[in-house]
């Protein structure tokens, strides 16, 4: 969280600087773009990774076997599938309202 605020402060900084304009929808939307995403993801991998677990041990499967390739998988293609829909969808919602 700590991170995606000074990422999207950054941002918005490095945007100011040339252009001497500052939109505060467009920080927010960075924002919560690096948020959002970010915490769903973390949850969902997070259940995911307890059933994997749990379901090797019954199987008596080494979780270590099992787990490392499907959090690294499944890591990658939930985030960006987050990010993309939040994104979309706040950037339509800012715009219907402009």
């Amino acid at each position: 969280m700590v991170v995606g605020l000074l990422a999207s402060l950054a941002a918005v900084i490095f945007g100011w600087i040339p252009e001497a304009h500052f939109n505060i929808h467009h920080g927010l939307l960075l924002y919560v773009s690096a948020l959002v995403p970010a915490s769903v993801a973390s949850f969902l991998l997070g259940l995911v990774m307890v059933a994997v677990i749990l379901l090797s041990k019954r199987m008596n499967i080494n979780p270590d076997n099992v787990a490392t390739p499907i959090a690294a998988s499944l890591g990658d293609l939930t985030t960006l599938a987050l990010l993309s829909w939040v994104v979309s969808y706040l950037y339509r919602s800012i715009n219907n309202q402009s």
